[in-house]
């Protein structure tokens, strides 16, 4: 074996470090390549006393973690029992989830449970089969359970109720199958096919539970107790409660308990209750929580728990308090305009002219009142024929009816065939009903085919029937003053003068109690509170609705922020469904759910897309009808909401029934949003040369082609150009325009004016 010597090439340098000792923070991280260094990546581990960790510890507290995340506040989760099959009782589904808890409590149409584990309370609600009702508690439910009957199939008063709650936020919905089937087999396939449909329905997350044994009672109940809880965002907004008790108050108040959620409640603010109106806090009470955690085992039939815990009655500060005024009076002797005395009405009565008997008041137009006095014959006052001339057309038409042959005997056997045909007016009315659907769907597909054009009326000059439009040469460039012309109602409203930063301070008006004011910690109530509330100024009829509702547990109050009880121009940027058939015109009257409102008021419909100029206002035009599959932007008088707020829109059918055709979200609200109508008026090229071309059947007299001269022209083969001159007497008109003109082309002009809202007396 030879022997080997180092190579004296192979020499090997040290690294420089200095590079990477003084590198930018993206080089060391290119040179680390995704490392992180002990001490970042050092996580707590909880321990016992002698240093050792416990990692049975920890997995403990993680869960108990992810528990407390879904809890909002102290009070009991609200579970809503929404039945979507004919004739299951979910009452009595209810009573039997209820055997597993350790303590109940009936409070009046309400059951209150502690469950026994996890620190949690039960609220269980039965809802009743109405529209209404569904919409009201599925704003304050916690969870859904869907009841559903094995051997049923879901009704269309259950697919309507599940549609609406998708749309306004439907908050973790659990299903509960009843069935009376003992065997396993029977009622594992019964679960297994009504999970594809609880799927469809509320989404592949759904729980589905059969509750058909204590075991799986219990497991539903164990789900409602520990499942994390996912609300929509717009609940953290503003307080609301669903009242468990209603009683009538002292000095004519009502009284209301139930637990505050959402967000801390200030009495100085104004309450809703849907459907019944808006209510001020005449004073606030805090008592004791009906179901406390912790209690023994047992049933607490209509009994509360010991009151030695409950606080006097606070009330609010009169000053502080919110006003009720949702619109303001308009001043009509404040508007631009003339009074005029009665001498000034009688100095302007137009002089009646002496003229001689026969002629008429042209003949005597042309004559001067010295050739009257020189002519010497007999004068009358001109204006007496005109006022015989009325007498003389009443007499005319009784001698045309009575040429025509109408008597009376012919008019009483008239009627009495009408009369004999009483049984048939209701197929009548439909058959009008019917015939006055397929004329809007008619007018609707017109619409669609030739949007915004109208004819040009042959009885009327063109210039006065247009004679609020205006001419623009581009809708999107040019300038339009917001304060321009505007109706009488536009008095009435509200304008905030900042939308977003009345929003932040009407969010944050609710803050935590300051240490020195003792009275701002007295009128808030927290989140989760057992509270009192005595509502004033509810009439007898308020108070008997509220009474209807309390019987059944449907009875909602929401709390309102600062300005949400003002009234203003609203905007709802609204998509529609393609399931309808619905013919939905403009200002046709729409029911709006938004947020804790329920009002029915005419709506202005426009589009969704909107040119801002640099005048700051906004512009969108006007539609005539709202198809089916299309967006459009709903607007109204309506109270100021701060959103973002889900809404739907229904229409109410002749029958009182709810069909629901829109859902969308609220638009900040806005006064100076523009809303621009268009017209369209059509012509066609009599004869073309060219550029040239004479265009006719756009107008029938040359006075008008001659008012309307200024206004540009357009072709729908993309042409522009403008009027020269008329031609003739029957309205032609020569053209000029960009380039050669298609005979088969058709002439256009687009007429604007803005649109307005109909003013509802219910906001009065």
């Amino acid at each position: 074996m030879g022997h080997h010597h180092r190579s004296s090439e192979r020499q090997s340098n040290r690294k420089f470090k200095g590079a990477q000792r003084n590198a930018s923070k993206r080089s060391r991280k290119r040179l680390n390549k995704g490392k992180v260094g002990a001490e970042d990546m050092a996580v707590p581990v909880p321990t016992f006393k002698g240093g050792i960790s416990n990692p049975k510890m920890h997995k403990n507290m993680i869960r108990k973690a992810k528990v407390a995340s879904g809890i909002r506040s102290n009070a009991p989760r609200t579970v809503v029992f929404i039945e979507v099959t004919p004739g299951c009782d979910t009452a009595e589904v209810a009573k039997s989830l209820l055997q597993g808890c350790k303590t109940v409590h009936h409070v009046g149409a309400q059951f209150l449970a502690d469950v026994g584990f996890e620190r949690a309370r039960l609220q269980f609600i039965a809802c009743p089969r109405s529209l209404e009702s569904v919409m009201d508690l599925g704003q304050v439910a916690d969870m859904v359970a869907v009841v559903a009957n094995a051997g049923q199939s879901m009704d269309a008063w259950g697919r309507a109720a599940l549609t609406h709650l998708r749309s306004q936020g439907l908050a973790n919905p659990v299903w509960l199958i009843h069935s009376s089937s003992t065997a396993r087999h029977l009622w594992l396939k019964e679960k297994k096919d009504w999970s594809h449909g609880a799927a469809i329905e509320t989404g592949e997350d759904s729980k589905v539970f059969h509750v058909a044994d204590s075991a799986s009672c219990l497991a539903a109940v164990r789900s409602f107790a520990q499942t994390k809880l996912r609300l929509p965002a717009e609940r953290s907004f503003r307080p609301y409660m669903s009242a468990v008790t209603l009683e009538a108050g002292p000095e004519g108040s009502v009284a209301l308990s139930g637990y505050v959620r959402g967000r801390d409640l200030d009495i100085h603010r104004l309450v809703h209750v849907p459907w019944i109106g808006t209510f001020q806090i005449a004073a606030a009470q805090r008592l004791s929580d009906p179901c406390p955690q912790g209690g023994k085992k047992g049933r607490g039939e209509g009994q509360q728990s010991n009151c030695a815990n409950e606080q006097l009655l606070v009330q609010p500060d009169a000053s502080k308090l919110d006003e009720l005024k949702m619109s303001l009076e308009p001043d009509i002797m404040g508007q631009e305009q003339s009074v005029f005395t009665a001498e000034e009405m009688a100095s302007m009565e137009k002089p009646r002219k002496m003229k001689p008997k026969g002629w008429s008041s042209y003949q005597a137009s042309w004559l001067v009142d010295d050739e009257l006095l020189e002519e010497g014959e007999e004068l009358e006052v001109d204006g007496e024929e005109e006022d015989g001339m009325d007498e003389g057309d009443d007499a005319n038409d009784d001698e045309m009816m009575e040429g025509e042959g109408i008597d009376q005997d012919e008019s009483d056997a008239e009627s009495q065939d009408l009369a004999d045909g009483e049984d048939d007016v209701d197929d009548e009315q439909w058959e009008r009903d019917r015939q006055q659907f397929l004329a809007e769907l008619a007018e609707q597909d017109e619409d669609l085919k030739f949007p915004d054009e109208v004819d040009t009326p042959l009885d009327t000059p063109a210039r006065t029937r247009f004679l609020r439009y205006r001419g623009l040469y581009s809708l999107r460039g040019s300038v339009w003053d917001p304060k321009e012309q505007l109706p009488l109602d536009y008095s009435r409203i509200f304008q905030l003068a900042d939308f977003k930063h009345s929003r932040k301070v009407a969010l944050t008006s609710i803050a935590k109690p300051e240490a020195d004011d003792p009275q701002q910690s007295d009128t808030i109530f927290s989140d989760g509170s057992y509270v009192k509330i005595f509502l004033k100024g509810a009439s007898q009829e308020q108070f008997a609705q509220m009474q209807a509702r309390a019987s059944n547990g449907t009875l909602v109050v929401n709390s309102l922020l600062k300005h949400e009880n003002r009234v203003s121009i609203c905007h709802f940027e609204m998509h529609r469904s393609g399931k309808g058939t619905e013919v939905i015109k403009n200002k046709d009257s729409l029911l709006l759910v938004a947020g804790p409102r329920r009002f029915e008021v005419p709506c202005l419909l426009s589009s969704t897309k909107q040119h801002k100029g640099s005048h700051g206002a906004s512009k969108a035009k006007m539609l005539r009808f709202w198809s089916p599959g299309s967006s459009a932007v709903l607007t109204a008088y309506a109270p100021i909401l701060f959103g973002p707020c889900p809404v739907q829109a229904y229409v109410r059918k002749p029958s009182g029934t709810l069909v629901l055709i829109g859902t969308g979200s609220i638009m900040p609200a806005d006064p100076d949003r523009i809303v621009v109508k268009r017209v369209v008026l059509s012509g066609y090229p009599l004869r073309v040369h060219k550029k040239k071309a004479v265009v006719r059947y756009m107008f029938f007299n040359p006075d008008d082609v001659r008012w309307f001269r200024p206004v540009g022209l357009w072709t729908k083969k993309g042409r522009k150009g403008h009027i020269r001159e008329p031609v003739g007497t029957h309205g032609h008109m020569k053209c000029v325009f960009d380039g050669p003109l298609n005979q088969q082309d058709t002439i256009c002009m687009s007429l604007y004016k803005r649109a307005f809202p109909k003013w509802s007396p219910q906001w009065e």
